[in-house]
């Protein structure tokens, strides 16, 4: 990745018809990743990998899920090992 970014995207679809003893299943998911690696702070990041769904055999009104956060981390070194906070 270029710069202080780290970015990616996950898609999934899970779909099973139903049996006669088993209810259909037809989801998909979005997982988006993004991370900024704050420049000469000495390990500082912000991120967020908010997992978006859209169940299709939902009610109306409940088929989406969309998810807002971030975070704050700090990466540090503790002889050769890294650890994160």
């Amino acid at each position: 990745m270029p710069g202080s970014w780290v970015l990616g995207i996950l898609f999934t679809q899970q779909w099973m018809p139903a049996g006669a003893d088993s209810a259909q299943v037809n989801t998909t998911t979005i997982q988006y990743f993004a991370n900024y690696n704050i420049p000469d702070t000495g390990g500082w990041y912000l991120s967020t990998t908010p997992t978006m769904t859209y169940n299709k055999r939902a009610a109306a009104g409940n088929r989406f899920n969309i998810p807002v956060g971030g975070g704050v981390g700090k990466v540090f070194h503790w002889g050769e090992t890294s650890y994160e906070l």
